[in-house]
């Protein structure tokens, strides 16, 4: 938690300062209609929530 926590400082102080302008515009002009809350293990397959749809529902 401790190094999220710096990450997140980090950016704060190093990153969004610098790019301050398009970060007020992306807050301003994007709007995703979906979200998607993942897990980044590598041993969770990204498929399972659609095993019981067609692929086709994956791209639509």
């Amino acid at each position: 938690m401790e190094r999220l926590f710096k990450g997140f400082l980090k950016f704060r102080t190093e990153v969004f300062g610098k790019k301050k302008e398009l970060f007020t515009r992306l807050s301003e002009t994007h709007a995703p209609r979906t979200r998607f809350i993942t897990c980044s293990d590598a041993r969770v397959d990204i498929h399972a929530p659609y095993a019981n749809r067609s692929r086709r529902a994956l791209y639509s």
